[in-house]
């Protein structure tokens, strides 16, 4: 029998672990994407489009059209209601209002497409 040098073994634990990171939707996402992070450690990412916002959370995206507001920029859909006001964000999906204390934190680093 035939022993595996070690560097092999770490070599399979790195590509398993890269591999790990691709599959997770969260984690690849495009540069121009800033992360708003909330309270209770949740967290999504934000892209503002022309008149539309993008919203990434996991494997859900969700775009949303804007709205005149004297509330900062609003964007809205059926799905949710977005208000942005410099680095405060209120978000409310619909049928989940449990996300508070939301602020966008910065822009993403380049990464491939999911």
């Amino acid at each position: 029998m035939r022993a595996v040098p070690e560097t092999g073994t770490i070599s399979i634990a790195i590509v398993a672990s890269l591999l790990l990171m691709s599959a997770n939707p969260a984690a690849a996402h495009p540069a121009d994407f800033m992360q708003v992070k909330c309270a209770q450690g949740r967290s999504f990412f934000l892209r503002i489009e022309g008149k539309q916002a993008i919203i990434r959370s996991g494997a859900v995206q969700m775009r949303l059209d804007r709205r005149s507001s004297a509330l900062g920029q609003q964007f809205v859909s059926e799905a949710a209601t977005l208000i942005i006001d410099g680095d405060f964000v209120a978000f409310v999906p619909k049928g989940d209002p449990s996300w508070r204390d939301c602020r966008i934190e910065a822009a993403t680093e380049a990464s491939p497409h999911p």
